[in-house]
């Protein structure tokens, strides 16, 4: 696979818990032994830590034009098409704190807060990603809501214009929504039978089906953090 090119960047009340936070430790029911890496999806010939620093080079520089339109489609592409090519397949652990995909593992919280961090956004990786997801949600979106069943969240997110990215919480998890043209992905850290980061439709995905709360915010509505 040839390295990500750049180009297309320069023209996105109940208590929610992430499956990691301090304090009270709200642990998911893991149902399997460790699942090994899906190795179908072949991860881009540039590292990881080049393409993060290129991406954080151009979301400083799109910051200092004020240029917030680039900016969310930068963080849309990023984050919907690129992160889920290196990130696929690196296993979950409620400890894990990888900063490398496909080295180690990582937890639903901190593979957020390390996402969002690895693309110029400004934010406390380490603290938000132990704290309730709600915490997490006020910090970073916009348009926040709340629902009680799945169903409610797919007429919301039917209704949801294309090109968002969203970060939802659930009773103990939490992670990326995505809203392209067509569909709509659950990008997280699968703490079900270890599973570890995948891209699913919502309609298929057991860790939404499994919540029985669901508060949810749009990352790209928050023009605020995403110009800190």
């Amino acid at each position: 696979m040839q390295p990500l090119k750049l180009s297309f960047c320069l023209i996105i009340c109940c208590t929610f818990f992430s499956c990691r936070q301090t304090g009270k430790k709200i642990v998911p029911p893991v149902t399997a032994a460790p699942a090994a890496a899906n190795t179908d999806i072949e991860r881009p010939s540039q590292p990881y830590i080049s393409y993060s620093d290129s991406i954080t080079a151009v979301v400083k520089k799109l910051k200092d034009q004020k240029n917030i339109s680039a900016i969310n489609k930068l963080v849309y592409h990023t984050i919907s098409v690129d992160m889920p090519l290196y990130w696929h397949g690196t296993k979950w652990d409620f400890n894990g704190t990888t900063r490398t995909p496909g080295d180690s593992t990582i937890a639903c919280g901190y593979f957020i807060t390390t996402i969002l961090q690895d693309i110029g956004l400004k934010i406390n990786r380490s603290w938000l990603a132990q704290q309730p997801s709600s915490v997490l949600i006020k910090a970073t979106c916009n348009k926040i809501e709340r629902f009680a069943e799945f169903s409610d969240l797919e007429k919301y997110m039917d209704n949801t214009p294309p090109h968002s990215i969203l970060i939802i919480g659930l009773d103990f998890h939490t992670g990326f929504i995505i809203k392209d043209n067509s569909n709509t992905y659950f990008f997280h850290s699968n703490y079900i039978d270890r599973a570890g980061v995948t891209k699913e439709l919502i309609a298929v995905s057991r860790a939404l089906k499994a919540s029985k709360s669901f508060m949810i915010g749009n990352l790209a509505a928050n023009e605020s953090y995403l110009m800190r």
